[in-house]
């Protein structure tokens, strides 16, 4: 009787440490991301500035570093404007990102500020008339995200409609925008597969934005976004879940002789060179 006591009282204590883990797991997870009631309010009122002091200049999780450089980069631009009228589009193409982007943290914090969300469609316009063709295409795929967003299905479909796929194929910020928009409109298949190719692009920069931006909201509790997440964090911690045949010697033959027949003759003596007269 004693044994299947001990084999109870551990696999209690594991279940209680296992537990103590997940426990502690989501209290990091929750730190990682905390941002305070003032900070949010002082963002949906508008009040950036004063939303950038609370924030301080010593942050202590990466939500707060995100939210730091949107804001820094609307305020210098409203400060000193665009750096130079070669890269104008560029410039404006990150406004609009930065506005898209507190649009979307206050969304999923209950807030709602439909300026952000004319800002980034503004920007993205003035970003558009700027840009080549990839530019272009990439400012339709996020005035379609931000449109949908923001509850314009049929602008968002017809802004959409404007994209050739295509032109995304292995550029990082274009993918990473398509995979923006599919997951706007909920389509969790397309935005699985698209961040699947990030993930293949760059798996750092990837997981990095899945953990701190707010685009994906309305698909992470599906499984298939949980599916990949999980493998790619498992892949970046350095776990190999691969099966792998075990190694086989390389073929030879030996001579095995007990009679001692078969013995390492000595080198044959050298031939003497005859001299020549």
């Amino acid at each position: 009787m004693k044994h299947p006591l001990i084999a109870l009282t551990i696999i209690f204590i594991v279940l209680v440490a296992f537990t103590g883990e997940l426990h502690a797991k989501k209290r990091r997870r929750s730190k990682a991301t905390a941002i305070s009631k003032t900070t949010i309010e002082m963002i949906a009122s508008g009040d950036l500035a004063g939303a950038l002091k609370t924030l301080g200049g010593k942050r202590k999780n990466a939500k707060a570093n995100h939210l730091h450089r949107q804001i820094s980069r609307i305020i210098a631009f409203d400060t000193y404007g665009y750096k130079d009228k070669l890269t104008a589009h560029v410039d404006y193409l990150n406004l609009g990102i930065a506005y898209h982007n507190l649009y979307l943290f206050l969304k999923w914090k209950g807030e709602d500020n439909p300026k952000y969300a004319e800002s980034a469609l503004e920007y993205y316009k003035k970003a558009r008339k700027r840009g080549t063709s990839l530019h272009k295409a990439e400012c339709n795929i996020l005035q379609a995200a931000i449109l949908a967003s923001s509850g314009d299905t049929k602008g968002s479909d017809k802004k959409f409609k404007k994209v050739k796929e295509a032109i995304a194929t292995g550029d990082f910020e274009a993918t990473e925008y398509l995979a923006t928009y599919y997951a706007a409109t909920s389509d969790v298949e397309q935005a699985v597969r698209t961040l699947g190719e990030l993930f293949e692009l760059d798996p750092k920069r990837t997981m990095k934005w899945v953990k701190t931006g707010d685009d994906f909201h309305t698909i992470e509790n599906d499984p298939r976004f949980k599916s990949l997440v999980a493998a790619y964090k498992n892949r970046s911690s350095g776990i190999d879940i691969s099966l792998r045949a075990p190694e086989v010697p390389k073929p030879c033959l030996k001579v095995i002789d007990s009679t001692g027949l078969f013995k390492r003759q000595k080198s044959l003596p050298r031939k003497r060179r005859m001299r020549k007269r």
